[in-house]
């Protein structure tokens, strides 16, 4: 059996799912370039209209449009709860290092603080991955899929 198609669909649907988490982080960390305060609605906006243009594309009806909308505003949600304090952590770097004798304790300890919240975010993005996937159809995930193709080959060329 050739695997290569299998390989190539569940790339592609990774780079999409990538995609959209790192959409979903920059808005979470405020990393939308310099544009203020409005940042991360910026994200925000951009994010659903990509997630929107992929549902049109896959001709969702309403209630699975509602339905995925959902799980988007709750990663929206979730991911604010959790957005770092960059300021405050590079202010804790900062102090660790310029101290006579570096408190190894600490900096595992702000290490593991990071890695938990990675995780969660990791946790948060596969579960909304898991749930759209069962309000989409096998059609419409192809679809989907071939969307994040089209799109992702306006970008890069093809391997």
């Amino acid at each position: 059996m050739n695997r290569r198609p299998i390989l190539k669909i569940t790339l592609v649907a990774g780079a999409a799912s990538l995609i959209a988490a790192l959409g979903g982080i920059a808005f979470a960390h405020g990393a939308a370039g310099r544009m203020g305060a409005n940042r991360g609605a910026f994200m925000k906006k951009m994010v659903s209209a990509k997630i929107d243009d992929a549902l049109d594309y896959a001709k969702v009806d309403d209630a699975q449009r509602t339905k995925i909308h959902e799980i988007r505003d709750n990663v929206f949600a979730e991911m604010e709860k959790n957005r770092p304090d960059p300021k405050a952590h590079m202010a804790q770097v900062k102090e660790l290092f310029l101290a006579d004798k570096i408190d190894t304790a600490r900096v595992a300890e702000l290490r593991a603080e990071r890695q938990a919240k990675m995780e969660k975010m990791g946790d948060l993005i596969e579960k909304a991955l898991i749930d759209a996937h069962d309000v989409l159809t096998p059609e419409q995930r192809a679809k989907v899929v071939e969307y994040a193709e089209k799109q992702h080959s306006r970008w890069h060329e093809e391997d």
